[in-house]
């Protein structure tokens, strides 16, 4: 699977297989726990802090 992140004004989309899986803002989608994109934003966060 091949996940793809569109970011578009305020809001992001996370399609997978032809679908939105996850949409929301930064804040929202990066507290879904167990979320792929709080996972991906987790992973590269742990750089900065």
């Amino acid at each position: 699977m091949v996940d793809v992140f569109l970011y578009a004004a305020d809001n992001i989309s996370r399609n997978a297989d032809g679908k939105i899986a996850e949409y929301g803002s930064h804040d929202e989608l990066a507290g879904i726990p167990g979320g792929i994109y709080a996972k991906m934003f987790e992973a590269q966060a742990q750089y900065y802090k």
